[in-house]
């Protein structure tokens, strides 16, 4: 349970709700009693690190209110506990649940073996590709669960995709305290607000509001993540008389620095590809994504609801070389139509599910603390067409270099059960644990927290 401990400070009156601050995470049994307790309360959090969107909605608004610090720590800083900047933390507990899923959304596509830099990036990215910076005309305050919000200068401003520097820099500092990240907001009072984040042992300058200020046709440039040159003696980041502000010795990233990250980051955690079209030569309907490698393409084919692979080298033209019949007897020659190189070898696992459904799982991508990343591909069918989803997954078996027909068929049936995958991509970053020499399922606790972002059960 969380620990409630009241706050001795100047908020006694605000509007009858008694300020406590709130240590831990919130539990079904913490709801109960606050529901029932007779005294209203104002619940400060210095982050929304560990709560869970779900049972946050299920405090009555009537009950408690949420004063999420973040950037606006009025608790340690002077300059924040003027009442216009107080309000920007104040939620509803329903308000405040649909700010918690809206980072949660983020965080079930981060890949668990990104690096800091990588989350950061994808979070930046992500920001300013969902959010846009408040245009003329737009309102400045919105009404959530009966209550008046400003919401371009706080996290509510999410609800609507957009803000201004303010809750840009917010929104910004609360993803990376969820993600363990350090990061500072900081502002030049009255005029803008941007933060500093530790990457690779170095503090960097980031001015998300600018990248979504100047994106064109919803690109993000990645110009202000980082790499601004003398950052603090922009006149929009002065920070002369912000005693309270600390002027961190910045260093800027260096585009090579940026180049392999940014390829990282461009393969997220769940992607679904659309599926080609062709008739060949025999009037067959071939659905396929291809892929083009050294004197071959890779094909990858829905043949009749399953996926398969196949190689077709460059000679030969797809309309004649693609057809059912050749598709089916490369599958006995590990995919490559016509003759098989001597020196070429498939570069996945073709498994089968008891119901008939396949799926592939390529070469290990990353190995850490025993545990590797795999390339998982299947089928799936959205809006109403099929189409190929690739996915990451971490296992402790290597899934990539079993042979032994009796324990695929048992990892495609247990470990990576349609339910099951769906289950540990949603709440587990993709960790579906190992089947043991004991034929049976197991998993690293530990391990598995980690990814359990969301606070879900196995």
């Amino acid at each position: 349970m969380a620990e409630f401990k009241y706050c001795n400070y100047p908020l006694n009156d605000f509007d009858g709700y008694i300020p406590y601050i709130v240590t831990g995470k919130i539990t079904k049994d913490d709801v109960a009693a606050i529901n029932n307790d007779s005294n209203k309360k104002l619940l400060i959090l210095k982050n929304t690190v560990n709560q869970d969107s779900q049972i946050i909605g299920k405090i009555s608004k009537e009950k408690a209110l949420f004063s999420v610090l973040g950037g606006l720590d009025y608790l340690q800083k002077n300059k924040y506990r003027h009442p216009h900047y107080l309000k920007r933390t104040i939620n509803s507990p329903k308000v405040l649940s649909e700010i918690i899923k809206f980072f949660e959304q983020i965080e079930s596509k981060l890949r668990p073996f990104w690096n800091d830099t990588e989350k950061c990036l994808y979070v930046y990215k992500t920001l300013v590709e969902k959010c846009h910076y408040q245009y003329d005309g737009e309102a400045e305050n919105e009404t959530l669960d009966g209550n008046d919000y400003k919401v371009i200068k706080s996290l509510s401003g999410l609800l609507f995709d957009r803000l201004v520097c303010v809750g840009f820099a917010l929104a910004f500092k609360e993803e990376m305290d969820r993600l363990g990240i350090p990061c500072y907001y900081q502002s030049y009072q009255n005029h803008h607000a941007w933060n500093v984040v530790k990457l690779e042992g170095a503090y960097r300058g980031i001015d998300l509001t600018w990248d979504c200020y100047h994106k064109k046709n919803n690109k993000c440039t990645f110009n202000y993540f980082g790499r601004t040159p003398k950052f603090y003696e922009n006149k929009h980041h002065c920070l002369d008389n912000e005693p309270e502000e600390r002027k961190f010795n910045l260093v800027p990233f260096q585009d090579e620095e940026l180049k392999s990250h940014l390829k990282n980051i461009g393969e997220e955690l769940v992607k679904t590809f659309p599926l080609k079209t062709f008739e060949n030569i025999k009037g067959e309907t071939i659905k396929y994504y291809n892929v083009v490698e050294e004197d071959y393409t890779k094909y990858y084919i829905d043949l009749f609801g399953k996926l398969v692979v196949v190689y077709l080298q460059d000679q030969i033209m797809p309309d004649s070389g693609l057809t059912i019949e050749n598709i089916e007897k490369a599958l006995t020659n590990d995919g490559f139509i016509g003759l098989k190189p001597e020196n070429k070898t498939p570069d996945y696992n073709l498994y089968q599910r008891s119901d008939g459904s396949t799926f592939l799982i390529s070469k290990e991508f990353n190995h850490q603390k025993n545990v590797a990343e795999f390339c998982y591909l299947d089928i799936v069918n959205q809006n109403n067409a099929n189409q190929i989803r690739r996915s990451f997954i971490l296992s402790e078996n290597n899934l990539a270099e079993i042979t032994d027909e009796t324990i695929k068929l048992y990892i495609a049936d247990e470990l990576l059960s349609k339910k099951r995958l769906e289950s540990k991509l949603k709440d587990f970053n993709g960790y579906i644990g190992y089947i043991g020499e004991d034929y049976k399922k197991h998993y690293s606790p530990k391990f598995e927290q980690e990814l359990n972002i969301q606070g879900h059960r196995r």
